[in-house]
């Protein structure tokens, strides 16, 4: 029985490109999932977790082979396809992603379909979905077949190192004291002279001083008159 062709070549690619479009992907791209340029964020993620700063979530940890090696997702992998998808909504208090239906089913419905195109055009490919909770490098992907910007932009960019990293440290910590209300927080300023914010993602402890947390009361209550 012959084996069958499942190559993707340039006029297949700009097919099913055209029937992605009709989906509501708007763009779409493909890589090997070999390729020497996911080089950087794989030391990046390696050098992440050997120095423990993933905190808790210990997911990142038990994913660490697949993330490293997307190939271990579906056995024969050889390629991604990257599909791009834009958040609806206007930017505000409320994330745009969040304005509407989770996007994560929404996506992968899209995916879905696209699939069945693709079966169409190559019977016996083997597939499987990735929407954002898969334990792949999907940003990195996504640069490198050059959704980012696009052009001398997108290569500039690739210039710049990989780095995982989490935003906690005072500002996020004071986000999370102002939850407390003002009388609250006054008492925990008159109580101990330093407070204490540990990050549950990397474990990176912030502390505060007595007169940062009155500041932060003080604004509470400015903006509550």
């Amino acid at each position: 029985m012959p084996t069958p062709d499942l190559t993707i070549d340039e006029p297949l690619l700009a097919q099913l490109a055209a029937e992605a479009e009709s989906l509501g992907l708007l763009r779409l791209g493909i890589l090997r999932l070999d390729h020497p340029g996911l080089a950087p964020a794989q030391a990046a993620l390696r050098a992440y977790l050997d120095a423990g700063q993933h905190g808790e979530m210990d997911f990142m940890a038990t994913t660490r082979a697949m993330r490293l090696d997307p190939r271990l997702l579906l056995e024969g992998a050889r390629s991604a396809l990257v599909g791009l998808v834009p958040y609806a909504g206007v930017s505000g208090p409320v994330a745009r992603y969040a304005q509407w239906s989770d996007y994560h089913t929404e996506v992968h419905r899209r995916l879905a379909r696209l699939r069945e195109r693709l079966e169409l055009h190559r019977p016996g490919v083997d597939t499987r979905i990735c929407v954002d909770t898969k334990p792949l490098l999907e940003r990195s992907l996504a640069q490198l077949v050059g959704f980012a910007l696009g052009g001398e932009d997108f290569r500039r960019m690739l210039e710049y190192p990989v780095v995982f990293h989490c935003p906690c440290g005072p500002a996020r910590a004071l986000s999370v004291l102002s939850t407390l209300g003002a009388s609250d927080l006054e008492a925990l300023a008159s109580e101990q002279e330093t407070t204490e914010v540990r990050c549950n993602f990397c474990g990176n402890v912030t502390r505060l001083s007595a007169a940062e947390v009155r500041e932060l009361a003080t604004r509470l209550r400015a903006s509550q008159s």
